[in-house]
This record gives C-alpha cells, sequence and structure tokens, in this order.
C-alpha cells in the first residue's frame, strides 16, 4: 500500500487575519459539533461580465428565471459528488446540498474539520464575548483545485453591525421626517407602490413585534404589508425588547421598505451575524423560488478590510444575479438619509417597468 500523502493546496482567496483587538484563551473545543458552508463553482464558465450586463437598459435585456438560471449556473453534478467524497474521507457528514446556491453544508467536529481544512481554530475573547477564529489559509486538496471556491463556518467571529443609532434632539427646531416624506422629496413616483414585487431585508440579529409594525403603519394611514421571516442557518427572528439594540434595526428596515413599497411582499432573512450567515443570507435570498424576491437590502455592514477574499467574491457573485437588483444601505439615525430613498426609489420604479420574474 502506498503512503505517499495526498497533495494539498491553499484555498485560493482564503486568507484570515486575526481579529482584531481579540485576546487569545486557547484552542477550540475539538469535540464541538459544527456546521460549515462549502461554495464551489459555477455550472458554466460563460457568465456575462458587468460590462455585458451594463451595454443595455434593464428595460432591454434578457433575464433568465430562477430555474433557468439555476440549471445553467448551479453547481456541477460531479463537483457536488467530489465534495462528498472529501467529506467521507475526512469524517464529515454531507447535511445539506442546494445545487442552485452552489452550496454544500458539512458537519463535523471543530477537530474534524481544522484537520480536513489544515487550520487549527482558536477561542478568542472579544468585546465580552468568545469566539472561534482561524487565521492564515485553508489548505483542500489538489484535485479540488478550482472546484471550492469559499468555506466558511470554522470561523464565528461577528461580521457585521448594525448601523442603527437612536436620534436625540438637541433642540425643539429639530425636524424629522417619514419615508414617505422623504419618498415625496425625491419625486418617488406614487404609482409605483410595489405590487407585484418582493423585497428581501436580511437582518442579521435582533428581531420585530408585529404589534410594533402594525402601530407604525397604522400611524403613516397604511396597511401592514405582508411579511414572512425565513431562518437561515438556525437564526430566527428575537427581538430583544430594546430600540437600542438591534431591534431597532430591524424594525427601521421593515419600515422604510414597508411605507415605500407598501404593495410589495417582504421576506425578512434572518441568519446569524458571521460571514457564513450573512453569505447564506444572500444566497438564500437570491435563489428564494417561493418568495422570489426583485430586490435584496441589508443595511448590516462593515469594512471591507473585515472580509476574506473568499468572501468578498462569493458576496459579489451571490448579488450578480442578473434580474436582481442589491442595495446596501447605513442609517446613521432614526431617519432615512435622503440617497437611500433616493436609490430605493430609483430601484423600485425600474423594477415597475419590468416582467416579474
Amino acid at each position: 500500500m502506498s503512503t505517499k500523502k495526498r497533495s494539498r493546496v491553499p484555498l485560493k482567496s482564503s486568507n484570515r487575519n486575526l481579529l482584531p483587538s481579540a485576546n487569545l484563551i486557547g484552542p477550540a473545543d475539538a469535540a464541538e459539533q459544527i456546521q460549515v458552508t462549502v461554495r464551489v463553482r459555477r455550472g458554466s464558465s460563460e457568465f456575462p461580465s458587468d460590462a455585458e450586463l451594463g451595454s443595455s437598459l434593464p428595460a432591454q435585456r434578457k433575464y433568465l428565471t430562477r430555474e433557468e438560471f439555476a440549471s445553467k449556473y448551479g453547481a456541477r453534478t460531479k463537483d457536488i459528488a467530489a465534495i462528498r467524497t472529501f467529506a467521507a474521507k475526512n469524517g464529515l457528514q454531507v447535511v445539506h446540498v442546494e445545487a442552485p446556491r452552489r452550496t454544500v453544508i458539512l458537519g463535523g467536529t471543530v477537530g474534524a474539520f481544522n484537520k480536513a481544512f489544515g487550520t487549527q481554530a482558536h477561542l478568542y475573547s472579544y468585546q465580552g464575548h468568545t469566539y472561534r477564529c482561524r487565521t492564515g489559509v485553508l489548505k483542500i486538496p489538489a484535485e479540488l483545485k478550482g472546484v471550492i471556491e469559499g468555506v466558511f463556518g470554522i470561523d464565528n467571529r461577528p461580521q457585521a453591525k448594525a448601523h442603527f443609532r437612536r436620534r436625540v434632539r438637541a433642540a425643539v427646531t429639530d425636524v424629522s421626517f417619514t419615508a414617505l416624506k422623504v419618498a415625496e422629496a425625491y419625486d418617488f413616483p406614487g404609482g409605483a407602490d410595489g405590487n407585484g414585487q418582493a423585497i428581501a431585508i436580511l437582518e442579521l440579529g435582533g428581531g420585530y413585534r408585529p404589534q410594533d409594525l402594525s402601530s407604525y403603519f397604522s400611524n403613516l394611514g397604511l396597511a401592514t404589508p405582508a411579511i414572512s421571516t425565513i431562518s437561515v442557518d438556525g437564526a430566527s427572528n428575537s427581538p430583544t425588547g430594546s430600540a437600542d439594540r438591534p431591534d431597532g434595526e430591524v424594525e427601521l428596515d421593515i419600515e422604510i421598505v414597508g411605507a415605500i413599497a407598501p404593495g410589495a411582499k417582504i421576506g425578512v432573512y434572518f441568519a446569524p451575524n458571521t460571514d457564513q450567515g450573512f453569505i447564506d443570507a444572500l444566497t438564500t435570498a437570491v435563489h428564494d423560488t417561493n418568495l422570489r424576491p426583485s430586490i435584496v437590502s441589508i443595511s448590516w455592514g462593515g469594512p471591507e478590510s473585515s472580509w476574506t477574499e473568499q468572501a468578498r467574491n462569493t458576496l459579489n457573485s451571490a448579488a450578480g444575479m442578473p434580474q436582481l437588483w442589491a442595495s446596501q444601505c447605513s442609517f446613521p439615525r432614526a431617519t432615512m438619509a435622503p440617497q437611500t430613498a433616493q436609490q430605493m426609489a430609483r430601484s423600485l420604479l425600474i423594477f415597475r417597468r419590468q416582467a416579474p420574474m
């Protein structure tokens, strides 16, 4: 029997830096059970460039349905099989496969994932919490080079933060505006209420209380829009009860979208605040054949320097579905920034002129 060690190579763009200002506790528990997202390449390499997509007006483009997109660009059957083989050889389980998302969820112990991907996870304390982090590059079998594009979940440090801040009035002359007033100031088209469309909102913590939303929309003279919640990676609508925590971000996001596009269906995708959660929420929304959102919005964020290159590439790829608009916004206070209203107005107006997906 040959004892030659199987060749392993670095996973491109997987380098991860140390979490700034974090304090090392020690090695992560090797027996802890976790789930990891493995992202594989497209089924076809002939994907239109940004220049090609932007060479014609939105109304003039040919849009693939989600099913057509998945058939052409979803994961290849042989690549999924290769990941299954890799998992079996390394004592990992295939928990879930979604070819349209090019995603394979693997389950196993931290120790097994350390060995499978040539890394070592450690525990760090950071801002009063403990996180599992890795540094350096991941290693994969040479035969999977070009097949695996990203591996997420070994490291569970917080990836983004809510940018909601409660406005503190400095004087009685201070003025704030509802989303309707801001939309009106930017000539948002009165007939474009989002009817026939669906909007996905990604949230990485907190939650909303239906009675809060009902009260808000009632005060604006609007009916509460159709809102559904979608759990990603085990997260759920979990309101803390404090508007100064992530709940403020969650409810503000829903209220702005629901006020400007009251006729649209709203799907709120709750995910853990990790790079894995962020990516899984985005790919779940993009390929949701039930709600079929035409706009994806997220107000959580962080500097690009805090992301691995493989994560940035995955986000760009996932948001590059030809018939989808993605909007990332940060709200500095409890009123909507004018540029945000303008961006949303333009996006919704464009989609009102298109056939539903």
